[in-house]
């Protein structure tokens, strides 16, 4: 039987200084991040109230429009609205106050994305205040329309497709338990422009095969085309930013062409040079192993090998980089499904359900839908059968009755009759725990003490109680914990700042939250 979970609404007023933005915290709303499709106005919920934080799927070179005005996308707020981009490290992207040409004192942002991930979209009354009016936030995405060089139009290659030049140290050295090795690839030889990157593909170019355990991949961005001595590049010791881990698992590498398709999409800026990472964690070797076609180029690559434990961060520099296919989106023939939308949302039961529209299909087979708990390792989920060809929507539902708890990510992939396939960006849903404690604060908004009550089911009678405070920044500000039966208690909080808190309550395995306003 579920348990009853007291949720106080978040009412929460910010002044920020300058009026320059605004700061809801992690308060998001819909729990699903929002995947908006190419060229149609579109949005998250049809009720946003401010003080809330919608998260939107975005890809670098895209551009996006966000907008509470009449004039762009149709729908107009019924108050002075104020809208807050944030990026991914919590740096302000963008904000706007009563745009021009909008009526009402509403708001309109354009942005084009500089990065592949998740953009969180602020939603608030003049002055960075909250309410509980129903508003919609409408987003419209412009797919870019540019792409790479190379064969393909939706890949390029890096390297003398005639080269007879082979070795087997980069990316990954088969011969010893333990390797790494990087890469760099100029912004010349990409094509100059931005790319989402979703695949990589490496030439074993001798008659062996293996299978390499426990294999990463990095991506990351560099204004250098050479590397300067043999250290490891990583995140702070060298002159290179926006890592991003875009594949973790298992690499089958046989004769010919290998192409892996990444977990995560990378957003390549088309000005810097790419740099490619590989840490080889096998823990085995094998005499007979890979090695992989090469063109030469002085300095291109660093890496190092070790048996029995991984190698030091000090290796070697040289001109093995081997010859690379990059695949990425957008541009070239026409794409085997036109995806109109994809969202998963939790229901009463707990379960996942997934849905997804699709507007035409091209030669396609079936649908493949897996979920993950850190949206690198994959489990399956459900199957269906595509349509073949088709230009008639389509709608389609999985529903997941063993959701991980806690918040976890779902993604589709289409794969056509040839084999072929495409892995769309995942979408988070976040699934509470049965085990909870409702939990009453009183009074609500508080002033000089709030009374906390823990309400347990039946039965239940924990000895071990944890209850903590956070303030709007992520910071606790009070943690207690009582040993012994525990049902309603006191906490003076009369010094603390003005403003929004939550509280967590873990006793034994429940677990328990609620919010509370600070006058």
């Amino acid at each position: 039987m579920k348990k009853l979970i007291l949720i106080f609404l978040l009412v929460f007023f910010v002044n920020l200084a300058g009026n320059t933005q605004c700061d809801n915290g992690t308060n998001y709303y819909p729990s699903s991040v929002y995947d908006p499709v190419d060229g149609t106005w579109g949005s998250a919920t049809t009720c946003n109230w401010a003080g809330e934080v919608i998260r939107v799927n975005v890809t670098s070179g895209d551009q996006y429009e966000f907008s509470t005005c009449d004039s762009y996308g149709g729908v107009l707020a019924s108050y002075d609205t104020q809208l807050t981009l944030i990026d991914e490290l919590g740096s302000l992207i963008d904000f706007n106050d009563d745009f021009t040409g909008c009526s009402g004192y509403t708001s309109y942002i354009n942005w084009t994305a500089n990065y592949t991930g998740t953009l969180y979209v602020h939603l608030n009354q003049y002055n960075c205040a909250t309410n509980q009016i129903c508003t919609q936030v409408m987003i419209l995405r412009t797919a870019n329309s540019s792409g790479g060089g190379g064969g393909n139009s939706n890949e390029v290659t890096v390297g003398d497709p005639n080269s007879t030049l082979q070795n087997g140290r980069v990316p990954a050295y088969g011969y010893y338990d333990y390797s790494w090795s990087a890469s760099i690839y100029t912004a010349t030889e990409l094509g100059g422009v931005g790319l989402t990157i979703e695949r990589i593909s490496w030439n074993v170019a001798n008659s062996n095969s293996m299978t390499l355990n426990n294999q990463e991949i990095w991506m990351a961005m560099t204004p250098d085309e050479i590397f300067n001595d043999g250290t490891m590049p990583d995140v702070g010791n060298g002159p290179w930013d926006g890592w991003k881990k875009v594949y973790d698992g298992t690499l089958d590498f046989s004769p010919g062409w290998n192409e892996i398709i990444l977990q995560g999409l990378y957003g390549y800026d088309g000005i810097q040079n790419l740099l490619v990472k590989v840490i080889n964690n096998h823990g085995s070797w094998a005499s007979s192993y890979p090695e992989f076609q090469y063109t030469a180029k002085s300095n291109s690559v660093v890496y190092n090998y070790n048996d029995g434990s991984p190698p030091s961060t000090i290796g070697y520099r040289n001109s093995y980089r081997p010859n690379t296919i990059f695949g990425h989106q957008g541009g070239g023939s026409s794409l085997p499904i036109t995806l109109m939308s994809f969202n998963a949302e939790s229901n009463d039961n707990n379960e996942v359900i997934v849905n997804f529209s699709v507007a035409s299909q091209i030669n396609n087979d079936k649908f493949l839908i897996e979920k993950s708990i850190d949206a690198y390792k994959w489990e399956f989920v459900g199957e269906l059968s595509g349509a073949g060809n088709s230009n008639t929507q389509i709608d389609y539902t999985v529903i997941d009755k063993t959701p991980f708890e806690g918040i976890s990510y779902y993604r589709l992939t289409q794969i056509d009759y040839d084999g072929k396939s495409e892995t769309f960006y995942p979408v988070a849903v976040n699934i509470v725990p049965d085990k909870v404690i409702g939990l009453n604060i009183i009074p609500n908004p508080a002033i000089d003490f709030i009374n906390l009550e823990l309400v347990y089911s039946e039965g239940e009678h924990p000895v071990n109680h944890n209850i903590k405070i956070f303030n709007s920044k992520g910071e606790c500000v009070y943690k207690m914990f009582y040993l012994g039966e525990l049902n309603d208690f006191s906490i003076n909080v009369s010094k603390y700042p003005s403003g929004y808190y939550l509280v967590k309550s873990k006793s034994d395995n429940l677990e328990g939250e609620g919010k509370f306003i600070k006058k």
